[in-house]
């Protein structure tokens, strides 16, 4: 079984074949031209995805219900409320996304445009309801209290049944299996406990990860 498969600067324009696709955990294809994610709904069991350094515009991200980290720096992402939605739908376990160096978030704006970089920040935190680190800080339990939820929409699954017979269509609440947050004052004493668990579920070594660079010390 293969957990970890790194396929970086080898100069990718697509998501490579890989035996044992669906049990790889760690998948790193950083420093690449990678274009399209068109492939990568085999990987299945994703927990850490890095596309940092490709030149994905739109990506169009398969179901990821298990991954945890995405990054995401240095491609040419320009919809950053668009991205999102995308990731907000797809990655429903989601607890760290970093996703600087985009033309939606160039460098400048994270030390230069404190409002563009806090409209950015307040709206991924409604929409990705488990995330504890953005970019290059935490999301404390304070933050997030103070900050309306914005709920994913239902998806419409079909029945698949045959012709002659009735086709009934159900709504899946896309956030059935997370629970809701509390606000009284236990939960969020709890929820602040749950951070450093969350981080620490799997080893994230960071390797070829541009947002590290914005990482300090007392980060940590």
């Amino acid at each position: 079984m293969v957990n970890e498969v790194v396929r970086s600067r080898e100069g990718l324009t697509c998501v490579p074949d890989v035996a044992g696709a669906s049990s790889v955990v760690s998948l790193d294809l950083s420093h690449n031209a990678l274009s399209s994610l068109e492939g990568l709904e085999v990987f299945s069991s994703l927990v850490f995805l890095n596309l940092d350094n490709n030149a994905l515009r739109k990506p169009q991200l398969p179901f990821l219900p298990k991954l945890e980290t995405l990054t995401v720096n240095n491609n040419r992402i320009a919809d950053d409320v668009a991205f999102l939605r995308e990731v907000a739908s797809k990655c429903p376990s989601l607890v760290h996304l970093s996703m600087l160096s985009n033309p939606c978030l160039p460098l400048e704006t994270l030390f230069a445009n404190e409002e563009r970089r806090l409209r950015f920040r307040r709206d991924a935190i409604a929409r990705l309801p488990h995330l504890r680190f953005l970019d290059n800080s935490f999301v404390s339990a304070q933050e997030r209290a103070s900050i309306p939820r914005i709920a994913r929409p239902a998806v419409v699954a079909k029945d698949v049944t045959p012709a002659s017979g009735p086709t009934a269509k159900t709504e899946v609440d896309a956030e059935s299996a997370a629970a809701q947050p509390r606000t009284d004052l236990a939960a969020e004493t709890e929820n602040r406990s749950r951070v450093v668990l969350g981080i620490a579920r799997y080893e994230y070594v960071g390797k070829g990860s541009e947002g590290n660079r914005f990482i300090r010390n007392n980060d940590l």
